[in-house]
Parts: C-alpha cells; sequence; structure tokens
C-alpha cells in the first residue's frame, strides 16, 4: 500500500521560500522507501539519493 498525502488547504506551501537560494520555483523532492503519489513532488528512492552523491 502506497501511503498517501494531502496538503491542508489551511498550510500553504510557503516553506521553500523561507530557505536560502530557493523559491516558489525550486522543485520538492520526497525521499521514501514506500513510494510517493503526491502530485508535483519527485520521488526519489534512498538507493537514488546514495547515488546521486557517489
Amino acid at each position: 500500500m502506497t501511503p498517501s498525502f494531502s496538503w491542508p488547504a489551511h498550510c500553504p506551501r510557503t516553506h521553500r521560500s523561507k530557505m536560502p537560494g530557493a523559491d516558489a520555483g525550486t522543485p520538492l523532492y520526497a525521499v521514501s522507501r514506500a513510494g510517493c503519489a503526491v502530485d508535483g513532488i519527485r520521488h526519489v528512492t534512498p538507493g537514488e539519493l546514495l547515488e546521486a552523491w557517489r
């Protein structure tokens, strides 16, 4: 079973703009072993994340 997540309407997605060098155009990534089914988020497995740093 793939977990799902629905972003609450009362919580605007403004957190990226508070990170140095990030803005609304900065892509959002999710790292998960179980998968990700959220629109607009790039799913990355732990193995892919580790491979990117090698």
